[in-house]
């Protein structure tokens, strides 16, 4: 077998919080954004805005991708933050209000199985 084929197909997965894989629908999100997350999760935290990665990660059009990144801002699960470096600004895209709704869905989860705990005691 070809060793760059091979090396492409081992190369490093993608790990997404399996929280987010089951509830992905509760946040509103579609397939698309999920993929979009997905990559940002796989580049780390916050990560300097450039819509070229989307483009040449994913294989999309840039408005696609700009449409999908500008959704999910609006949905409030992601927020581009500007960065001062020295003179120059930077924007990042950053996660963090997506894990607060991910952790209030674990909250959420974990109210409900107390809840029906103590219906059974």
């Amino acid at each position: 077998m070809d060793n760059n084929i091979l090396k492409l197909l081992q190369d490093s997965p993608i790990v997404v919080p399996r929280i987010l894989f089951n509830n992905y629908k509760k946040l509103n999100i579609t397939e698309e954004e999920l993929i979009i997350i997905m990559l940002i999760i796989s580049l780390g935290n916050m990560i300097e805005f450039n819509p070229d990665i989307f483009v040449q990660e994913l294989n999309m059009d840039k408005p696609k991708v700009m449409t999908l990144i500008s959704n999910l801002i609006n949905k409030k699960i992601l927020s581009l933050d500007m960065i001062k470096n020295g003179r120059k600004t930077e924007e990042y895209i950053s996660l963090s209000l997506l894990y607060d709704k991910l952790v209030n869905i674990v909250m959420d989860i974990l109210f409900v199985k107390q809840n029906l705990l103590i219906a059974f005691i």
